[in-house]
């Protein structure tokens, strides 16, 4: 009932493959017949502090498991509706040769996997430097109060680290995400998105655009209602900065 929460397993004691990890006030979910500890905290590599949480997807049916999930504390939706939180954790892949796949949703059950309702795929990319996501529940229309991350029994097997997991209010502005540049000589096109399942959408968006040996000192600004500006006018072999903020309520 209070908020936010964050949590990044620093008081847990690093465990194994068969082993359930303990985690106060979590959920751990796996149908696995053999290896039925994933995921267990790890001490390797985490993103801050010495532990985190480490995931295993394996294509073997049955043995590791088809599922697994860890399911966050429960929410009093009387007090922080789910469509009023987002989640945001820290991932990374342990080698680049894996391309992880997360599923973040809502269940009513804790104890019950098919509960599960999704709200966002998490695609880690396939690189070993710690990623930020962050997953708005806005769009949810469910009855669930347990926030859960799943992952499924993949086409490719990958090991995963997730970290330091924190439940916080949505933001009264949607954040700019999945930004876009297609360059030609002088010019440059820029796209970019906002979260979908924010539930809502800025006034406009400021772009402020200058030489990147600038910092953005003295940079040119533009109001735009739609998510793209097209630029002209720029020097060839030059590397510029751009700045994309959405504007809601004024600001």
């Amino acid at each position: 009932d209070s908020l936010p929460y964050s949590y990044g397993f620093e008081d847990m004691a690093t465990g194994s493959n068969t082993v359930r990890p303990d985690i106060p006030c979590w959920t751990h979910i796996n149908n696995g017949t053999t290896y039925f500890g994933y995921p267990y905290v790890s001490s390797t590599t985490p993103h801050s502090g010495t532990r985190n949480l480490y995931w295993y997807g394996s294509t073997t049916m049955g043995t590791y498991s088809d599922y697994q999930a860890v399911v966050l504390p429960g929410l009093d939706t009387d007090v922080h509706a789910i469509n009023t939180v987002q989640l945001t954790f820290w991932a990374r892949p342990s080698s680049t040769s894996y391309y992880p796949v997360l599923q973040v949703g809502v269940m009513t059950n804790p104890y019950d996997i098919n509960t599960f309702q999704l709200v966002q795929t998490v695609n880690v990319q396939n690189v070993t430097t710690w990623q930020e996501f962050n997953v708005m529940f806005g769009a949810y229309t469910g009855y669930g109060n347990y926030i859960a991350v799943r992952l499924n029994r993949p086409s490719s097997a990958f090991y995963v680290y997730t970290d330091d997991f924190t439940i916080s209010l949505i933001p009264n502005c949607p954040p700019v995400e999945s930004h876009h540049v297609t360059a030609t000589a002088g010019a440059a096109v820029i796209t970019w998105e906002i979260d979908p399942n924010f539930g809502g959408s800025p006034e406009s968006f400021e772009v402020r655009y200058g030489y990147a040996s600038d910092s953005l000192s003295g940079a040119t600004v533009s109001y735009e209602t739609n998510p793209f500006i097209s630029l002209s006018g720029l020097d060839a072999d030059t590397t510029y900065m751009v700045s994309i903020a959405p504007v809601c309520g004024g600001t």
